[in-house]
């Protein structure tokens, strides 16, 4: 019988398996030194395991089932190895290492007493048990062929995408890194003697902004590939893989505010501790729901019901020991706890609670509810984007508004003397920026104006409070990210109520009008590359007949695997919006090509609001590292 020879993945195969036994070890081991030097190793192995891994699909090692069934020989560098995480046991593979930095971090912070880091090691590299089991008994990555195949079936078309190679590991990064979180509040909960809770929470801060600031770049990414890559159009079509990175992203900005209030004066310390303990939970569901094969999505990894059966046991273990954890901390707490004092931040903070965990309650609901309706077998439910329009849009409009008041507010129970000035030059910045819309949009009618008005609020918010406040207290990380969320709210409500859309049947030579502008379909010609051959049409963008420029459009036939076709939409980007063209697949005897062309005013401005979210999280979060004294 052939053998294959030793390769990257045996070496692979091996490191993981030094990395599962640190794992157990660590979670056993109650001294801190030795702890550090067990982790240290454990994360090497990983690292060097998930290398060893890449390095396979690199060199093409079709002696791995894996690299056959997600790579070939015509395929790019880039997309060789992006092909390790673009399918189920890859990127499981990817979500341990992930966990391993972050307890390779935990091991060694001073962010936080050691009996509280020591136990909180101790509990992630648990949870690392727990996946390494899974990984190893239902999901491995290293399983390998014999003989192996002559050639692969290639990865993905989808995930074929430079945004696609970056957005797993971004969203990885985030929804793994709630497990930190988890793992050190329930050490906390387990022994709140160590630390007064607003203490905890003051020093929780880095380690939920980090996770937080990846997480929403990671979704930005998502976003802005399902935009140009699938070609309907649209940026967010409330897929339940979508909602799955929603929900922890939810949780997380909660708790975010909540932790505020908790350090500051001692408010919503059970909240607090609840919302610590529950993003990782709504990571693991996310988890479930993209790898369980109960739904169908461009996103999703469909696989079979036993490893769904998997993680929904990974994720009650979770819960279960969150609340025990927080029963304990209930018990250790006195009977009357003195409440803290009435003041106007915290009713906002509270205000702003309550309608975040009602957006996640209602994306929750949306998402979970047709999959428990298929599992008794009734009739099937569709939940689309009507229900969370309805739904989740008043919710977050409050959100806005409170985004750009709540910073005004005082602690004390007396508003600052400041704070009608600040309010009004709030309100008197958002309607210059609403004119100057209005001035380039005249398309704006006075519902999308009211909408915009409320979405500029926080952006001009972040500006008054920038230039207002005194040099000792400018807090940059919070107005990024609340500037960032202003913005990109403005571009949601602009690519909802002003975008211009005609979809129409084109031959090379015809135009059409677009948004006062015409739209040349010049040529379309036929190329091929080793992974695909494609018909790519020109497009030329005309003002009073002066070009404004072009755009490729493409309709791709793989020839790897299925023969997947893909759309890749030719996009025009200026300042104040895109010009957008997807090329549709023209049928058999036919001599037009069906066009969907759109112009998104302000579209760019979403992504450069996620961006300014995520340098918002990592600059408050570098900011506390910095100055925190040790523990």
């Amino acid at each position: 019988m052939y053998s294959p020879p030793f390769s990257y993945v045996e070496s692979a195969h091996f490191l993981f398996w030094i990395a599962a036994i640190a794992a157990l070890y660590a979670a056993v081991i109650p001294h801190k030194n030795q702890q550090r030097g067990v982790i240290a190793i454990g994360s090497a192995g990983a690292v060097l395991s998930f290398i060893s891994m890449a390095a396979a699909f690199v060199t093409l090692d079709f002696s791995s089932a894996l690299v056959a069934s997600h790579s070939h020989s015509g395929a790019s560098l880039l997309y060789r190895i992006t092909g390790l995480w673009g399918n189920h046991e890859g990127s499981l593979l990817m979500w341990l290492l992930v966990l391993w930095i972050y307890a390779f971090w935990l091991s060694r912070t001073t962010l936080l007493p050691a009996p509280i880091t020591n136990l909180g090691t101790r509990l992630l590299a648990g949870i690392i048990t727990a996946f390494n089991v899974y990984l190893l008994a239902l999901s491995s990555p290293f399983t390998r062929l014999t003989p192996p195949a002559l050639d692969g079936n290639g990865l993905n078309p989808l995930l074929q995408d430079p945004a696609l190679a970056a957005h797993p590991p971004m969203l990885y990064a985030g929804y793994v890194g709630f497990a930190a979180v988890y793992a050190l509040t329930a050490a906390y909960c387990l022994m709140p003697h160590t630390l007064t809770l607003q203490d905890f929470a003051e020093r929780l801060r880095p380690f939920v902004l980090i996770p937080w600031a990846f997480l929403t770049v990671g979704i930005g990414l998502g976003s802005f590939w399902a935009y140009y890559e699938l070609g309907w159009g649209g940026f967010w079509f409330w897929d339940p893989v979508e909602n799955a990175s929603l929900l922890p992203w939810l949780l997380g900005t909660a708790l975010l505010h909540s932790l505020i209030a908790t350090a500051k004066r001692g408010a919503f310390p059970r909240w607090t501790l609840l919302l610590a303990l529950s993003a990782f939970c709504a990571s693991t569901l996310g988890l479930f729901l993209v790898r369980s094969g109960v739904i169908t999505s461009v996103h999703a990894f469909a696989v079979d019901p036993a490893r769904g059966v998997a993680i929904l046991s990974i994720l009650a273990g979770l819960l279960v020991f969150g609340l025990a954890s927080f029963a304990r901390f209930l018990e250790s707490q006195p009977k009357a706890a003195p409440r803290p004092a009435f003041s106007l931040r915290t009713s906002a903070l509270a205000a702003n609670n309550y309608a975040l965990t009602a957006v996640f309650v209602i994306v929750c609901l949306g998402t979970v509810y047709p999959l428990l309706l298929a599992s008794i077998g009734a009739e099937p439910v569709s939940v689309g984007a009507p229900y969370y329009n309805a739904a989740v849009v008043p919710w977050l409009l409050g959100i806005l508004v409170m985004m750009a008041a709540a910073p005004y507010t005082a602690w004390d129970s007396t508003p600052r003397l400041r704070l009608q000035r600040l309010c009004e030059r709030t309100v008197a910045g958002a309607l210059l920026f609403l004119l100057a819309l209005i001035i380039t949009q005249p398309q704006i009618d006075a519902a999308s104006a009211a909408l915009a008005f409320i979405a500029l609020l926080p952006l001009s918010g972040a500006f008054v409070q920038a230039f207002s406040m005194p040099k000792g207290v400018r807090l940059w990380g919070v107005w990024l990210a609340h500037g960032g969320a202003g913005i990109a709210a403005l571009a949601v409500v602009a690519a909802v109520s002003w975008r211009s859309e005609r979809i129409v049947a084109m031959q090379p030579g015809e135009r059409i009008t677009l948004a006062g502008q015409e739209l040349l379909l010049e040529s379309v010609q036929p190329y091929a590359t080793p992974a695909y051959v494609a018909q790519r049409a020109r497009f030329v963008l005309l003002e009073g007949g002066i070009p404004q420029g072009t755009l490729n459009a493409e309709q791709r036939f793989y020839t790897h695997g299925d023969g997947t076709s893909t759309s890749e939409v030719g996009l025009l980007t200026h300042l104040t919006g895109d010009v957008y063209v997807a090329l549709g697949e023209r049928r058999m005897g036919e001599t037009a090509w069906p066009v969907h062309a759109t112009v998104h005013p302000l579209q760019p401005w979403l992504w450069a609001g996620a961006l300014l979210m995520t340098a918002g999280g990592f600059s408050a979060a570098t900011r506390r590292i910095q100055r925190m004294p040790p523990c």
